[in-house]
């Protein structure tokens, strides 16, 4: 199968979002990052709890996609500082769980490109991204062992793409700057 261009990338994703905003969705917002924070644990400690919250089968698709996305932001923002390592080539098995969340780390880093190019005083645009995709919790699948640079591109494609979705129904999420910036 041909490689996706970054501009069919940004598409599809596009697509999902809208259709899923389309529907009128209402979703669980999860703030169970705010008993990390309580607990004094780092931010390191606060990725990795919520990454396990992520998997609670209790919770509905939409609240574990998004401890899992606001766990891969932080540590998208932790690599970025130089505070958590990159782990490049082959997992043992026994660390197959370092090559997931490094993965959605990658996944993470198109989304909040995006939602930074569509972030403007006033516009709800940015956490409007994160309910569509948690709507579907979807997993970005097209974003897998792509370039830094891909990963830039296809969020700036993507902010492009979406850059109406102001007018599309939706509730508020946490926006997971925010709830970075807490840490």
């Amino acid at each position: 199968m041909a490689r996706l261009s970054d501009e069919e990338v940004a598409h599809r994703i596009a697509y999902r979002v809208i259709t899923a905003l389309t529907k009128k969705p209402t979703v669980q917002v999860t703030d169970r990052w705010k008993q990390y924070l309580e607990r004094n644990l780092s931010p390191t400690e606060i990725s990795d709890a919520l990454w396990s919250e992520s998997s609670c089968e209790e919770d509905s698709k939409a609240v574990r996609w998004q401890n899992r996305f606001i766990s891969s932001s932080m540590r998208y923002i932790l690599h970025r500082r130089g505070l958590l390592p990159h782990r490049s080539g082959s997992y043992p098995l026994q660390h197959s769980q370092y090559w997931a969340r490094d993965q959605a780390m990658k996944r993470a880093e198109v989304i909040l490109v995006a939602m930074d190019c569509l972030c403007t005083p006033g516009c709800v645009c940015s956490w409007k991204i994160c309910l569509g995709l948690a709507v579907g919790d979807d997993q970005l699948s097209e974003i897998k062992d792509i370039s830094r640079a891909r990963r830039q591109e296809i969020g700036r494609l993507l902010a492009c793409e979406l850059s109406g979705i102001q007018e599309l129904p939706g509730q508020p999420l946490y926006h997971p700057a925010t709830v970075l910036g807490l840490l």
